[in-house]
Formats: C-alpha cells, sequence, structure tokens
C-alpha cells in the first residue's frame, strides 16, 4: 500500500467554488450574469507534434509468453505497438476560450489534509478525503456542496490512491491496507453500513471502475501483473482475470528497484465509451480493448534522459482524448512533468507548453475540448501549493490563466488529483 508520510504540521485546506460562465452555456446554477469582462487568451503555446500511427489494423492477441529454445526458459513477448488511422472529423462547437469567465471563488470548507476525489453525477456532491496523520488514518466522506454537509462512508489507512463513487451501486470502492501488510479492496454502500471486502493481494493501490460503475479493474501479483475485473453487480461477484499478464518488470528497472528507487504502481483509466482501458505507469502505457482483450502499447517518446513515461490519464467525456502527465526518470522529485494530449482517433501525441514546466494535474471540463491544469514554473520547497489554474483549448492550444491573481493547491493523491474538480454539468470548479 502507498502511505502519505506522517506530517508534524498538516497544513489547513480551504476547498474554493468557482462558479464558470461561457456566453452560450449560461446555467441557472451557480453563473454571475454580472460578470467583468473576462481576461485575454495568451498565445497559442508551443505544440509539440508528432506525425499520426500508421493505418489502423487489428492489434495481434498478445501470448502471455515465448519460448526461448536455445535457452529452454520461457521470455515475455514484446506487446504490439497501438495503430490508429481514424479522421478527426469536425470539432465540437464549443464557446471560445475567450467567453469562459470564473467568479471570485468562495470558500466552503476548510480542514486538514482535504483531497478531492471527485464530482458525482448529480453535480452537487463530492467525494472527499481527509487525513489525520496523527492516528495514520484517512477518512471517506461524501459533501453535499448545496447543503454543507458530510457523511463519513469509511475509514482507511493513510494512502495516496482516491476512492471511487459507483454509480449502479450507489457505493465508493477503494484501497487499504490490511494486518498482513497487503493491498485489500473494499466497498462501502454508505454510512454506517458494514464495509465489504472485495479482493485481496492488489498488486497496486489504484483501481478503475466502467463508466457505470457496475465492474472493477484491478491489478494482482502474478509473474507479470495480471489484471482482474470484478462485476459486483453479478449474483455472486467473483474477479476474474482478463489478457495475459503485462510484461514483467526488466532488468535494469530491477536494478534501479534495488537501488532504493520504489517502481510506480499500476494505474488505470476506463474509458467514458467503455471500449477502452488505458494501463500505466513507468514500465509502459497500455491500450486495451475491453471486448476482446487485446493489448497494445503507446509509444510516449524519448527525452536525452530516457523514456517519457505517463504519471496520469484522463479520459475526455466523449472518449476521444487522453490528457497525460508525462516525466522522465525514476524520480521523485522530478525535474519537470509535460502536459501530453493523445488523440485515439488519429494517434496523434502533442506536448502543450504554456508557461509552466510542471503541471501538477488536470480535469476535463464537460466537452471534448477544454480542460482545466494545475502547474507552475517554479519549484520551492511545498511543492503543491502557489499554483496557477489554466483552462486550455485541446484543439487550438490556446490556454489562459484563470483568475491570475489567485493561486491553488494540488490534491495528495500520487496519480496526479485532488486538487480540481469541474462539475459534469460545466457550471462549478471546486479548487483548493
Amino acid at each position: 500500500m502507498s502511505h502519505v508520510p506522517p506530517a508534524t504540521n498538516s497544513p489547513v485546506h480551504r476547498l474554493l467554488l468557482l462558479a464558470v460562465a461561457a456566453t452560450l452555456t449560461l446555467s441557472a446554477c451557480g453563473v454571475r450574469e454580472d460578470s467583468a469582462a473576462p481576461p485575454q487568451a495568451s498565445q497559442a503555446p508551443t505544440v509539440r507534434a508528432e506525425q499520426p500511427l500508421p493505418p489502423s489494423r487489428q492489434p495481434t492477441l498478445v501470448p502471455t509468453a515465448a519460448v526461448d529454445s536455445s535457452q529452454g526458459q520461457v521470455a515475455p513477448t514484446p506487446v504490439p505497438t497501438c495503430t490508429f488511422g481514424g479522421i478527426a472529423g469536425s470539432e465540437p462547437q464549443e464557446p471560445a476560450l475567450e467567453a469562459y469567465t470564473f467568479a471570485e471563488p468562495q470558500v466552503l470548507l476548510s480542514g486538514q489534509s482535504i483531497s478531492i476525489s471527485g464530482w458525482l453525477p448529480d453535480s452537487r456532491r463530492v467525494l472527499i478525503t481527509r487525513a489525520d496523520h496523527a492516528a495514520k488514518k484517512q477518512a471517506i466522506e461524501i459533501w453535499d456542496v448545496q447543503r454543507g454537509q458530510t457523511q463519513r462512508w469509511g475509514e482507511r489507512l493513510l494512502g495516496n490512491a482516491p476512492p471511487l463513487w459507483l454509480e449502479a451501486q450507489q457505493s465508493v470502492a477503494f484501497t487499504d491496507g490490511n494486518a498482513q501488510n497487503q493491498i485489500v479492496l473494499r466497498t462501502s454502500q454508505g454510512p454506517g453500513a458494514s464495509v465489504a471486502e472485495a479482493a485481496q493481494e492488489l498488486a497496486s493501490p489504484h483501481i478503475a471502475a466502467n463508466p457505470d460503475g457496475r465492474q472493477l479493474l484491478f491489478a494482482t501479483r502474478g509473474a507479470g501483473t495480471q489484471l482482474q475485473v470484478l462485476d459486483l453487480m453479478a449474483p455472486q461477484p467473483q474477479a476474474r482475470p482478463i489478457a495475459p499478464p503485462l510484461p514483467p518488470r526488466q532488468p535494469q528497472q530491477q536494478a534501479q528497484d534495488v537501488q532504493g528507487r520504489a517502481r510506480a504502481p499500476l494505474q488505470a483509466a476506463w474509458s467514458p465509451t467503455g471500449t477502452w482501458t488505458a494501463l500505466y505507469n513507468d514500465t509502459g502505457f497500455y491500450l486495451q480493448d475491453t471486448a476482446s482483450e487485446q493489448l497494445c502499447t503507446v509509444e510516449l517518446g524519448m527525452h536525452p534522459d530516457g523514456p517519457f513515461w505517463a504519471a496520469s490519464a484522463r479520459w475526455s467525456p466523449q472518449g476521444r482524448f487522453l490528457a497525460l502527465l508525462t516525466n522522465v526518470g525514476s524520480g521523485p522529485p522530478f525535474a519537470f512533468r509535460n502536459l501530453v494530449v493523445l488523440d485515439t482517433v488519429t494517434g496523434q501525441l502533442r506536448t502543450l507548453e504554456f508557461g509552466t514546466p510542471f503541471v501538477f494535474e488536470t480535469v476535463w471540463g464537460p466537452s471534448d475540448r477544454y480542460l482545466l491544469a494545475l502547474g507552475r514554473g517554479a519549484r520551492d520547497e511545498d511543492t503543491r501549493s502557489l499554483l496557477g489554474l489554466f483552462l486550455i483549448d485541446v484543439f487550438s492550444g490556446v490556454a489562459q490563466r484563470v483568475l491570475p491573481e489567485k493561486t491553488f493547491a494540488s490534491g495528495h493523491y500520487d496519480d496526479g488529483a485532488g486538487g480540481v474538480a469541474w462539475s459534469p454539468d460545466g457550471t462549478n470548479v471546486l479548487v483548493k
């Protein structure tokens, strides 16, 4: 289980609500009709575009291993490279970047070590965690923003992986540690309800849910990292393995572990359409077709210090784009963190540069056009604070600073989340 180190003086965090307005998408909920003129958009940042990948073809099903006849040993088979060949099509019709205004933030909640897991689909409630470093515990709560009420849905050891809301079950799923120092998967049906244990011996504290919240994806330990899917709505829920294991860690990567660098835990992101899952850590970035369970890999490019790898991946609402935060090396600390957008239709990778070499986290708006990013151009002792909030047009690459006189903080989840969330109806943004 990935744990947060104890803190003797935990800072007090405030959750701020920013009402959002756009010329063509005004809503009665949280929109200021008397908003001042919006700030001008910055010049288009530099976009490093790579050539689209070759025309599409069906990826080859990946065997778990191949026999090396010269040695008589089983050797891992490389995962094929993903291929794309779709046509981009028309851009979504959305208000221009300059049309968006953000109201002066209102402080709605304060406390120590709060992180935002995300809005619930009703755009009224928010899943949050609060850490108690003295007790080495973390409370999992649902906060009703309109009523100002919180309810505790569970408690776990301090951890860096966010819990998930499961809409189909109206429940919360989260990982925890047990007495045997194993990572376990638990679900909670609500305040006061018993917490059920759904799986043990996970290889990573990170889990993913399909769009309706019926199924959970997680990894277990084995010769490679074995993916498992659990249908929570089945009469007798039982995890089953899917696809072959991911390739085991390479010798040079194992050497880094021996030298004291911990392996980045495997993370997963299920696309909103339910057709793809993204699987990633410092060993590679993979896409899996959920129908065929076939697996392919996406090369994220090279840096003089080594290959780029993804620390975070966020699907856009319609499932076309993946917003990636990429690192190089086996930190932390990392010298930089880029924002890279993968177009899963054309296969194009673009690095968006908007004046901040270290991007802490991103969140999509209600469409595939805009996302928000927390970033900073300089680092200090408290690397998660004093951040700028940026609104980015993914199609044009243009970015503008939101409330440039304000600074914000990122969350404490190690997948690049916890500090900002945009409501599904598009009317409010929650930031720290």
